[in-house]
């Protein structure tokens, strides 16, 4: 039987249900963590901070290579620190893979150059991994495939592949949406950074709105259980993602999958290599108030927005349809 390992982040709960959805093939699958952030599920579950666990981490790492047939690393972390070990898994024969989520490979200072608007503007202290340099190179000398979740990253990451971010569609059952004409307005932003998501500039464009007459509460949801962000976000009106970076993030593939209308900021030039159809509302800083006001204004067009984003949700997010793609490359 094929084992494979999922870490040794977790991010964005993509490790978990990518070996979920490989135990479903009869794969053996675990995913490994250490980080306990968001409360994300995990078969090894070890905080490196803790003596106690970090010996029993230190363990695991060394001894995987025996026990498992297939590599898969998310974000920045390999088994050993600034992925020393990639060299010595391809000598024992084993396979591979990265799927790179963000500031681990974005390159800061070609972004600040280039775009007007961008996260690395903004964010203080800088979040980019240090060795991101090194960790690209070895990835690309190293594994038999990477993948990265986002189109930004595709100038950073020559010959990577854009596989976007797996979601189970049945923990986000779509909602019926029925806006009234007169109630206040929820509006849910879930900011893992606010410098980096323009938090700023959505709170400024809300405040001026409400000062327009509009009745509007912003639910901020942070240092949340992903339980309890499914939970909260069930009774709100709208999303909005990111206004910084230029493409939506998987809280905005959840919120299509749930049916709910999602706002983010689009970079016209990563437009075209996201699917036609494609119900996201683009709003950048320069643009917030105004787009929010519009999309107010026409609640009417909520219920297709909320349908739109669910057929987009399963057609390009489904952990099932990811998990086979994946397994081509494996």
């Amino acid at each position: 039987m094929l084992k494979v390992l999922h870490g040794i982040r977790n991010i964005g709960n993509m490790a978990w249900e990518v070996s979920r959805a490989q135990r479903k093939l009869g794969i053996q699958a675990d995913a490994c963590s250490v980080s306990q952030r968001f409360a994300y599920q995990a078969d090894i579950s070890l905080n490196p901070k803790n003596p106690f666990q970090a010996a029993r981490l230190t363990s695991f790492l060394l001894t995987a290579p025996l026990k498992y047939d297939i590599f898969h690393f998310y974000y920045d972390l390999s088994l050993l620190p600034f992925s020393i070990d990639l060299p010595f898994l391809k000598a024992m024969g084993k396979k591979v893979f990265f799927w790179f989520c963000g500031c681990d490979t974005r390159g800061r200072e070609v972004t600040l150059k280039k775009y007007q608007y961008s996260g690395c503007r903004e964010c203080r202290p800088v979040r980019c991994t240090p060795w991101r340099s090194s960790l690209i190179r070895l990835a690309r000398q190293y594994a038999d495939a990477v993948f990265f979740t986002t189109p930004d990253l595709a100038e950073f990451l020559p010959g990577a592949t854009w596989l976007p971010a797996p979601i189970n569609l049945d923990q986000w059952p779509v909602q019926k949406i029925t806006p009234a004409k007169n109630k206040k307005i929820r509006i849910a932003h879930a900011p893992t950074s606010q410098a980096l998501k323009g938090t700023r500039y959505l709170k400024q464009a809300i405040e001026e709105l409400k000062r327009k007459g509009h009745d509007i509460e912003l639910v901020l949801i942070e240092n949340m259980d992903h339980d309890k962000i499914r939970e909260v976000v069930q009774s709100v009106d709208l999303t909005v993602d990111q206004l910084l970076i230029g493409a939506y993030g998987i809280f905005s593939a959840e919120m299509m999958a749930l049916g709910k209308p999602v706002i983010c900021y689009l970079r016209d030039d990563l437009r075209k290599m996201y699917p036609a159809d494609l119900p996201i509302i683009s709003a950048h800083p320069g643009n917030l108030a105004a787009v929010l006001e519009k999309t107010i204004k026409q609640r009417k067009e909520w219920p297709k927005l909320g349908q739109q984003g669910r057929a987009y949700a399963e057609n390009v997010h489904d952990v099932t349809k990811i998990t086979k793609k994946l397994m081509e490359y494996y």
